[in-house]
């Protein structure tokens, strides 16, 4: 439509910022970590950081937390890779923007963690068949490494797709399996969705009295760091 028009938008006011510069400086022979500011709003959380890593072959990570252990980010390892040390061997200034803190959040904890990289390279698939049916007070156990263990608790065998539930591990890194059936041919994934630490895969059908073999896929270990006060 022809003629002159007046468009309004409501705007709210922004949201107040508040900034932290603690100051926080911690080192160790492996890694050194300084937070310098924090700036909280009720859009996202920022976190100004430097550091140097001193360990070659390993990729270095941060995990950050409230005081009762929630992430303040996606549940992925992606947000919190730092760097490898191919390119952090001298100081690195970073700029985290992680997801809003809730309201009454007293403390942030930051854990420092490492893996190395030469235990992905080397790593290799692990084969587990499957000898009874799974329940959560006996389920099949799947390893991802030596402390890391992933637990299917139930499978549904439906007329449409199979549906396998799981216990993930806690660690941060969280290796992909497949499902093998006895002719050797991999079940085709049709989806899945997370709920914290549960996790439901669902694949194409197949008769409950048919072999099947998860293939794991190995994950390096995380290894955490305490720094002390600089």
């Amino acid at each position: 439509m022809r003629g002159n028009w007046t468009v309004t938008v409501p705007v709210k006011k922004a949201a107040p910022i508040a900034v932290v510069e603690p100051k926080i400086k911690h080192a160790n022979d492996k890694f050194s970590l300084d937070i310098e500011k924090i700036v909280f709003s009720k859009l996202a959380t920022e976190l100004n950081l430097s550091y140097k890593a001193m360990l070659p072959d390993a990729t270095f990570g941060l995990l950050l937390t409230d005081e009762n252990g929630q992430q303040l980010d996606d549940d992925t390892i992606d947000s919190y890779i730092v760097s490898n040390t191919a390119v952090s061997s001298r100081n690195i200034s970073l700029r985290l923007l992680l997801k809003p803190i809730d309201e009454g959040t007293k403390r942030i904890k930051v854990k420092l963690f490492y893996y190395m990289i030469i235990e992905i390279v080397s790593s290799q698939n692990i084969d587990v068949t499957m000898t009874e049916m799974p329940t959560k007070k006996n389920p099949l156990i799947l390893p991802q490494n030596k402390k890391d263990l992933m637990k299917i608790t139930e499978i549904e065998y439906l007329k449409n797709k199979t549906v396998v539930h799981m216990l993930r591990p806690e660690s941060l890194l969280r290796g992909p399996f497949s499902i093998i059936d006895e002719d050797g041919n991999p079940l085709a994934v049709i989806g899945g969705y997370a709920t914290g630490n549960d996790y439901v895969m669902e694949y194409e059908p197949i008769q409950k009295d048919k072999k099947i073999t998860f293939r794991v896929a190995q994950t390096p270990e995380i290894h955490y760091i305490y720094l002390a006060p600089k």
